[in-house]
């Protein structure tokens, strides 16, 4: 999960097979949880957790 749409881990993972990218700002349940199953590896961004943070979209540490 990133936050910019110009983030150098969009070019270094663009090629592997089974990897999504996806902004903060287009995150769904379905990017996390496909098909309805939990637990998908997700790596987040430090810039994509500030922007749920300072966007009130998710109270992290609360």
């Amino acid at each position: 999960v990133v936050s910019r749409k110009d983030a150098p881990v969009i070019r270094a993972v663009r090629n592997m097979a089974g990897v999504d990218v996806v902004y903060v700002d287009n995150l769904s349940v379905l990017h996390l949880a496909p098909g309805g199953v939990p637990g998908r590896l997700t790596l987040w961004t430090q810039g994509a957790i500030e922007k749920l943070s300072s966007g009130k979209l998710f109270n992290v540490g609360e």
